[in-house]
């Protein structure tokens, strides 16, 4: 016996179930595959917030202890003006500014805390400013905002000639970069982590002559 002849309403029909259906289907694996992007974005951001609270958390306290030190040897210097055999009143002495070119960082330790940074990274690309940023956690030192500008141009710099040596590799950059990213290559050893104390810029060390606050023409 042959089975019934299905009508064209009921064919219709079904056809448009089943399409609603795919499409509903469609819907739901866009959106989520939208709420996992999402969700990562969101652990990135919150992640980049909190490396950058701890950041200026170092930085807060490395300039409180900088501040008490600098009072204290204060304190002690216009002790000893006052039992100076010529009397000396401290109000009277104008501060002077220091050297704006002097190096948070040691000779020498610029390229392994650039290895360091890179590593940690996992083969993702940095910039000079992601590099510069680790060196401050790293070493736990309080910058101005010159002083980080002529850090990062100094890491640049520093980047650029491990590139031009082959030891580093530079990514392509990408549509609307601001700066320059490097990772590391996967035969290079990196070395370990290292340790710095302020000193005077070395001249084969050196960035331009110019100071830090002419960072933006540099990039």
């Amino acid at each position: 016996m042959r089975a019934p002849t299905t009508p064209s309403s009921l064919k219709w029909l079904i056809n448009r179930h089943a399409r609603i259906q795919g499409e509903l289907k469609k819907l739901e694996r866009a959106e989520a595959q939208r709420r996992s992007d999402a969700a990562e974005s969101i652990a990135k951001l919150q992640m980049a917030v909190q490396m950058a609270q701890d950041s200026e958390n170092v930085r807060q306290r490395a300039y409180e202890r900088l501040c008490e030190t600098h009072k204290s040897e204060i304190e002690a210097v216009e002790l000893l003006l006052g039992r100076h055999e010529v009397p000396i009143d401290p109000s009277i002495i104008r501060p002077v500014r220091s050297q704006d070119n002097v190096s948070i960082v040691e000779y020498g330790t610029y390229t392994r805390l650039i290895y360091e940074c890179l590593r940690l990274a996992n083969g993702k690309p940095c910039t000079a400013t992601q590099v510069a940023v680790h060196m401050t956690i790293s070493l736990e030192w309080n910058l101005d905002k010159e002083m980080f500008a002529e850090l990062r141009y100094q890491t640049r710099k520093r980047m650029n000639d491990l590139a031009r040596e082959r030891k580093i590799s530079r990514a392509q950059n990408q549509v609307g970069s601001v700066e320059g990213r490097w990772c590391l290559n996967p035969d290079e050893i990196p070395l370990g982590r290292p340790t710095g104390r302020p000193r005077t810029r070395r001249p084969d060390d050196s960035p331009a002559n110019s100071p830090a606050t002419t960072e933006t023409t540099r990039s």
